[in-house]
């Protein structure tokens, strides 16, 4: 054998010189795996080294988010698409700091425990809480059954304001005061 080469066996006792082979797969950028006792790469998970972004199915060019994130000050942090359509779910890390969560798109937004919609965020700004069809005001709470309180208003011990006011416009048409009375 020459330098650099290795003697294998066929596992029938033929023996042969071969070279290692340490060169990469393609595609370039492409995370590098065990395929099947050689070097596999897939254009479906990339590195960006310049950005520093781990790409699922998405090209280096396209690239438009990190899948783990050490985000500097208003950076997006982590994008989710649907395969085909425009649906785009994301998480926004900004300087204020504030972290923001929700779509990009013009789509409802759903809050789920235990696999069942607990707060929603129409497209147009309703939200519903235990509302699992449409919402029907700005606010729409729903109790979860008949034994369950729909609304807990609580406010801290002795307050010197209002516990409570609904407003239409901008005037001031119902108060619950701090002894519990209507205003």
């Amino acid at each position: 054998g020459n330098a650099g080469q290795f003697l294998q066996t066929d596992g029938a006792g033929v023996t042969t010189w071969a070279t290692a082979t340490t060169s990469p797969a393609s595609p370039v950028n492409s995370v590098q795996f065990n395929n099947a006792g050689s070097f596999g790469g897939s254009s479906n998970l990339l590195w960006d080294d310049s950005n520093n972004r781990l790409l699922l199915g998405v090209a280096v060019a396209s690239g438009q988010a990190p899948l783990d994130v050490l985000a500097d000050g208003t950076a997006l942090a982590q994008q989710w698409r649907q395969n085909s359509g425009s649906l785009r779910v994301q998480m926004i890390l900004d300087s204020v700091p504030e972290a923001s969560l929700g779509t990009s798109t013009n789509h409802t937004f759903h809050l789920l425990t235990n696999n069942l919609q607990r707060l929603t965020i129409e497209n147009g700004g309703l939200v519903g809480i235990n509302k699992s069809s449409v919402v029907q005001a700005q606010l729409q709470v729903v109790s979860q059954d008949a034994t369950t309180e729909t609304l807990i208003l609580n406010s801290a011990a002795s307050p010197s304001v209002n516990i409570a006011e609904l407003y239409n416009d901008s005037s001031l048409r119902f108060a619950v005061t701090p002894a519990g009375n209507l205003g």
